[in-house]
């Protein structure tokens, strides 16, 4: 089902029919190219760096997520993202995964969503360690993959719209029972692209994924097809990140105990880019605040509905809500309600 595409790794092709690349793509003109492994999953990933990174800047972090091995692998997925980091001078990072259509054609639910809360654990850890070492921009983190690694971008990417501003799923696998844990922390202000080839044999899934996340209620749920099959375009989700920088705001509302002693004060903490130059804030039991990042001390228990409205530099104004519990048990984050 899959054409023969370059990968940009010395001598190797992707092939349906044969064993891709295992050796780390050689350096090139703009990138070099690393192997790390994460300490605390123990999973191995590679990375894509621009020559010119410096830590005077901020810089664009891309995460891909690679298909079925041995047809897709996180070295080729790093190796045909080189052009992409060398040119756009982005970081990107292809972490090893398990749930990306694992070794049965049709997983069980429970065995595969055990591979997703694994490759969950993985792609957060390896994004965490990767921030400060390459000083990374925490609103300019971006999650794609390609084929089954649409799997591992819905289930993660969904469930922390807190980490990533943006998902890309390219040509991708769908099944509704593996995102059904996401429904509940959905941010339906978070741009998700699906795209598809227009002969692609995944065209339905593709057009599923859709469907599902329009039935969510998600505002920037956005097709995109292509011509041609199945085959790994980095350039069409580096695009869409691009679109999403200029055209969609990023704003995280996250809600957090503050004191020790003191189980109904409430922390509240807005993010967002482009910055924001005034709040209003309602905390759902008629108070109010006009400050950054108040402390709320609520005088009943409850579950409450927060309202922040937020003013950016340009003053537009856009409006967040998260659900608070209190006395507090588990406090979540939202970026939007």
């Amino acid at each position: 089902m899959l054409r023969s595409v370059g990968l940009g790794c010395s001598g190797c092709l992707l092939l349906a029919t044969a064993v891709g690349c295992t050796n780390l793509p050689k350096d090139e003109a703009g990138v070099r190219f690393l192997k790390e492994v994460e300490p605390e999953t123990g999973a191995t990933y590679y990375l894509a760096i621009p020559t010119e990174h410096t830590s005077t800047k901020r810089w664009s972090l891309i995460v891909t997520c690679h298909g079925t091995p041995p047809w897709d692998t996180a070295i080729q997925q790093i190796g045909r993202w080189g052009t992409i980091a060398s040119e756009k001078k982005v970081v990107v990072v292809a972490p090893v995964l398990k749930g990306t259509a694992s070794d049965q054609l049709f997983p069980s639910v429970d065995r595969q969503i055990a591979n997703q809360e694994r490759d969950e654990r993985v792609i957060l850890a390896v994004v965490d360690r990767i921030k400060p070492g390459y000083n990374i921009d925490p609103s300019r983190v971006f999650l794609t993959g390609w084929s089954g690694g649409g799997y591992a971008v819905l289930y993660t990417g969904l469930r922390h719209p807190e980490v990533f501003r943006a998902l890309a799923v390219h040509q991708g696998n769908f099944d509704e029972r593996f995102v059904e844990s996401a429904r509940p922390r959905l941010d339906p202000y978070q741009p998700v692209q699906i795209s598809w080839g227009i002969t692609d044999l995944l065209k339905e899934n593709a057009e599923n994924s859709l469907a599902w996340l329009r039935k969510q209620r998600m505002a920037y749920a956005i097709p995109q097809e292509l011509s041609g099959t199945h085959r790994l375009l980095p350039e069409v989700a580096y695009s869409f990140f691009q679109r999403c920088v200029r055209e969609y705001p990023w704003i995280v509302v996250t809600a957090s105990a503050s004191r020790a002693d003191e189980l109904m004060a409430i922390r509240f903490r807005v993010r967002s880019s482009p910055p924001a130059r005034a709040y209003f804030w309602q905390f759902g039991d008629e108070a109010i605040s006009r400050d950054p990042d108040p402390e709320h001390i609520y005088s009943q228990p409850g579950t409450y509905e927060v309202q922040a409205t937020v003013e950016t530099k340009d003053g537009r104004q856009y409006v967040r809500k998260v659900r608070v519990t209190v006395p507090v048990a588990r406090i979540g984050v939202a970026a939007g309600g």
